[in-house]
């Protein structure tokens, strides 16, 4: 059966692996993670650190890519900044 989402999580030993569907944009043409997307990636990444587990990131873009759509820029700078954050 296959899933409805195209973004995911599975854990693996230690691991949490997130997939993240990188033309979630307002366009299907456009790189970008849409609101809901975020703020379900940003919960995986709290559940992670609570639990102690790394997270391994699936993307079929750059993160840097998802700037290039002014549509989805705010979320793209959002996304870009939670990335760069220690631990």
């Amino acid at each position: 059966m296959l899933e409805q989402r195209l973004y995911r999580n599975r854990i693996v030993g230690p691991y949490r692996c997130v997939f993240l569907n990188s033309l979630d944009g307002p366009t299907k043409h456009d790189f970008g993670l849409g609101d809901v997307q975020l703020q379900w990636f940003l919960s995986k990444c709290e559940a992670a650190r609570s639990e102690d587990q790394t997270i391994i990131l699936f993307m079929h873009t750059y993160p840097s890519e998802l700037r290039k759509s002014a549509a989805v820029a705010d979320r793209s700078v959002r996304f870009r900044r939670f990335m760069r954050r220690p631990g």
